[in-house]
């Protein structure tokens, strides 16, 4: 809790507004030295521990943050150039943090007794990875750091990032490869259910499934995705609505094909149960 509220004060005191000395008075009470420093951009500093590392990673993470506030500035102003210039010193600023966070990796040692620090390096890594437009690598350490921290704020806010990840590499997959890696993201979003049944995350997750199981053609898949999706909620009522929809156009296609087989009336069946559920709190009278 220490660590975070360190950082979110950080971060605050480097946005410019009349807060800055109160910011900078609580930073003291919690043991942090309030003098401005600069972050060099082209020049890595040599760490020697893992907590240095960890300390000099965060502070170009945080640069990084804080810069990104003036990209939508520079993009109302139309300032092309500045906004160029502005991008690649943030890029290369992430760039810095990630390989810090990597060389702290590599320097922890069993004494160092921090596996929160660990976990806090990793998750800022996938964050990075994220920014920086790799989503596979972003997406793999954010799985590893929430399946890690069970219930914890860290392992909720890993799993954030990994969602987001896994949109981006959905988008620009192909048909295929959407079939991967919705088995991919099953075993992660039953986990994130589980885990955080109550949570942004957890919805998310078990609604891309359904989406993606119908878009595929998955349609045995689609009843299981449904199950994880939480029952209230007017989005949740949207999405079983679809699935009813879907099998009820699968039930018209199958009965052409083979009349009032087993299969189609599995479908049929299908269809109206979803969309019986979707409905049922529909005023009729209003239509």
């Amino acid at each position: 809790l220490i660590r975070d509220t360190r950082s979110d004060l950080r971060s605050l005191s480097r946005v410019p507004g009349p807060h800055q000395d109160e910011t900078r008075e609580l930073l003291s009470k919690l043991g942090m030295d309030t003098t401005p420093t600069e972050v060099d951009d082209n020049e890595l500093p040599s760490v020697k521990t893992f907590a240095e590392a960890l300390t000099e990673g965060q502070k170009r993470l945080e640069r990084a943050e804080t810069d990104s506030l003036g990209i939508a500035i520079l993009q109302e102003q139309g300032k092309t150039s500045e906004l160029e210039q502005l991008e690649a010193k943030i890029s290369s600023t992430r760039k810095q943090a990630l390989s810090l966070f990597q060389s702290g990796l590599a320097l922890y040692r069993d004494e160092d007794n921090d596996l929160a620090g660990l976990y806090q390096a990793r998750f800022s890594m996938s964050y990075l990875y994220l920014r920086e437009q790799q989503p596979w690598k972003s997406l793999v350490i954010a799985r590893f750091v929430a399946e890690n921290n069970a219930g914890s704020p860290i392992g909720l806010k890993a799993a954030s990032v990994g969602l987001g990840a896994f949109s981006n590499i959905w988008r620009t997959a192909g048909e295929g490869d959407r079939k991967a890696l919705t088995d991919y993201l099953d075993p992660f979003a039953t986990y994130l259910v589980k885990t955080w049944p109550d949570s942004q995350e957890a919805a998310a997750s078990s609604t891309a499934l359904v989406q993606a199981a119908l878009i595929n053609g998955q349609w045995d898949k689609v009843d299981q995705f449904l199950a994880l999706a939480p029952k209230e909620g007017e989005a949740m009522l949207g999405l079983r609505r679809d699935a009813g929809i879907s099998f009820f156009n699968r039930y018209l296609d199958e009965k052409k094909k083979s009349g009032d087989s087993a299969a189609a009336k599995s479908l049929k069946k299908r269809a109206y149960e979803w969309l019986q559920i979707a409905t049922k709190d529909l005023d009729v009278s209003q239509l």
